[in-house]
């Protein structure tokens, strides 16, 4: 599974662990509490997942690395004390309480917060003295003889051996006290995460043109070399503060964080380009409505990694602002909250001061603060709003203390001076909102054609603070667009389109359904030829016959396989004609596509968002090719999909020959 699939499933793991009945004890007991094993190669985000689970859900999270604890650190020091027994007075063994555990006991006692997540990192790279305590602890969250306090759910992490020296394989006695949960490498699923952490534009363009460098570990003749999650993020800082200061990138600066030289060379060679576009286009201009005709012309010639990055550096500009903008929102409005409270203690309590209740105020927001970052369960962007409405509230109490007069009249100079702030977020929101109609505009003229407009609606509608935006503040560009590139609602439209057409034909009795072996589908018989509807299949692989009750399978119908999120292989028969409109269109798991070569119709957007799509393997028995020119043939088709933006090359009769290669 991917971190995100881990990460819902580890959220819903605690949601069920800490689910109490009516007397208010734990429905399920410690002892069938299994602690969640996440088990993947290393920098792919175990970590950041357990921090966000925290943040979430409002609990506590202590973190330890297991590899450097040894025994006594874990399981505490002996100490003898006197106990009496029958009367009588003896030495007995007791040990102090655990690092692991005290540290526990520490974030409860500090934070006020009794529930929390016990994350355990590197579990499999403990100590050989340590590791036979380790049955008692996953079974019963032990450690000597101090337990983990109820309340607390322990997950833990590991990385398989081939990644690190020092992994002990557990044996089946330990595997089975643990929910195990192996999780792989996934750049989709990272792209949402890193959107919303602000990563660097320039990698995440180079990475939608090179998925196949996001992650990749290798043995080679000067060692290993890798690339993971965590050098792409962290490089991601790196070169936003050195554009700050002016500072210059080269290849050493980028080795440093991606540790595979030949993609350390082409990433930077890409991000000097990456900067000689942001000139050339003049971004800004474009943004401000004065898009110059030489930018127009110039990105309706370029090539299709050259339209991806300029669509990637007007993204990242539109929804950097909007982040901002939605941030200023976001702080407005816990500050409206706070000022009211004030209003109403002060109209009720004559006795009391405003700069007094101001105190009271920001005195409660720091406790606040301070409770969650000791539990660990701060986010960056809680800590930013509530950092601004400190420091709001601390500059009121400075008015408050060189201001003379009513204490009526004191609260009316802050409430004019909070209403310019937000007479200045509505100013700014419009501004951005003029930008965004810009960019709109541009692409339009850019790109009337191509598929960058449904690039740039779709980033819009994924990105967390851009989609908040628009869904804020409005924007009639990106509903026109919205609905005429089948994202969002248009897309949930179509699909009760579909289900209303299908429910009315199976009324008639047009509709039949068809089931051998693992593949399963609705189809309907018209002039003796069989239309393939809707496919039911559970597998991840679709084998298509040739025919159906003696009908020949000649089409695939419109949006027969939409949105079908398990298929990864399609074999089509050689009687199939026709494959119609988005008949595989947002099938994220399809790479790979057998099909006749002989002519075949095809519909609009038949592959949209088939971002995986990797082969079209053709099968032609009277002229056959050789597997090399096979290879190529079927990746340059799948190019043509989701790359090269030129449906008309997607001619199994034409692929292959010359003429088509120079086309």
């Amino acid at each position: 599974m991917n971190i995100k699939q881990a990460k819902d499933y580890i959220k819903d793991c605690v949601k069920i662990y800490l689910k109490k009945d009516e007397f208010g004890e734990y429905r399920i007991p410690v002892v069938r509490q299994r602690p969640v094993f996440l088990l993947g190669a290393p920098g792919i985000g175990k970590t950041a997942i357990m921090e966000q689970i925290a943040q979430e859900l409002g609990i506590a999270l202590v973190s330890y690395s297991m590899t450097h604890h040894t025994r006594q650190s874990a399981l505490g020091l002996p100490f003898i004390c006197k106990k009496e027994y029958s009367g009588e007075m003896t030495d007995v063994s007791e040990y102090t309480m655990s690092e692991i555990i005290a540290s526990v006991h520490e974030t409860m006692e500090a934070s006020g917060i009794r529930e929390g997540i016990l994350f355990l990192d590197e579990i499999n790279c403990v100590s050989e003295t340590l590791a036979p305590s380790m049955l008692q602890f996953l079974q019963y969250k032990v450690f000597g003889r101090h337990r983990v306090p109820e309340g607390w759910i322990v997950v833990t992490a590991g990385n398989p051996p081939e990644y690190n020296k020092s992994v002990r394989e557990f044996d089946v006695v330990t595997m089975d006290r643990l929910r195990l949960l192996e999780v792989e490498a996934d750049y989709h699923v990272w792209k949402e995460y890193a959107g919303e952490q602000g990563v660097h534009s320039a990698i995440l363009n180079y990475l939608d043109l090179k998925k196949e460098h996001f992650y990749r570990i290798e043995a080679g003749l000067k060692g290993k070399t890798y690339v993971t999650a965590r050098g792409w993020e962290d490089l991601s800082e790196i070169l936003q503060m050195y554009e700050e200061e002016g500072m210059q990138t080269d290849e050493a600066l980028v080795g440093q964080y991606i540790r595979n030289e030949k993609i350390a060379k082409e990433f930077t060679a890409y991000y000097d380009l990456y900067q000689k576009y942001k000139r050339d286009y003049q971004i800004y201009q474009i943004l401000s409505g004065h898009a110059p005709d030489s930018a127009v012309i110039r990105a309706q010639q370029a090539p299709f990694d050259e339209r991806l990055s300029l669509v990637g550096m007007l993204l990242d500009k539109i929804q950097s602002e909007m982040r901002e903008a939605v941030e200023t929102a976001d702080y407005l409005t816990e500050l409206t909250a706070s000022l009211k409270a004030v209003k109403a203690l002060l109209t009720r309590d004559e006795g009391a001061t405003l700069e007094q209740l101001l105190e009271e105020q920001r005195s409660r927001r720091e406790k606040k603060i301070e409770s969650l970052q000791k539990a660990g369960a701060l986010s960056k962007g809680v800590r930013k709003k509530e950092k601004h409405v400190l420091a709001f509230l601390q500059e009121e109490q400075k008015f408050c203390m060189l201001e003379s007069g009513k204490e009526e009249s004191g609260f009316v100079a802050l409430e004019k001076r909070y209403r310019e702030q937000v007479v200045r977020m509505k100013e700014n929101t419009a501004a951005i909102g003029e930008r965004l109609h810009a960019l709109f505009v541009f692409l339009e003229k850019a790109f009337p054609e191509g598929n960058e407009m449904l690039i740039f609606v779709t980033e819009l509608t994924v990105n967390d603070y851009s989609a908040r935006f628009i869904g804020m503040f409005g924007s009639e560009d990106y509903r026109r667009h919205n609905e005429e590139l089948l994202i969002s609602e248009r897309k949930n439209e179509l699909q009760e389109e579909i289900a209303a057409l299908e429910l009315q034909l199976a009324k008639a009795g047009m509709i039949r359904e068809w089931e051998k072996d693992e593949a399963a589908f609705q189809y309907e018989q018209r002039e003796g030829r069989a239309i393939l509807l809707l496919w039911k299949g559970a597998g991840s692989t679709a084998h298509i016959p040739e025919e159906v009750d003696g009908c020949p399978v000649r089409e695939i119908g419109r949006k027969a396989f939409l949105s079908n999120k398990r298929i990864q292989e399609v074999y089509l028969p050689g009687s199939i004609e026709m494959i119609d409109d988005w008949a595989f269109a947002y099938c994220s798991k399809l790479s790979r596509i057998w099909m006749p070569r002989h002519p075949v119709s095809f519909g609009k957007g038949v592959f949209l968002q088939c971002e995986r799509l990797e082969h079209f393997i053709l099968e032609d028995e009277k002229t056959p090719m050789s597997e090399k020119v096979k290879e190529c043939t079927g990746a340059l088709l799948a190019a043509v999909v989701h790359k090269l933006d030129a449906p008309y090359l997607l001619n199994p009769m034409q692929a292959g020959r010359k003429s088509w290669i120079r086309k």
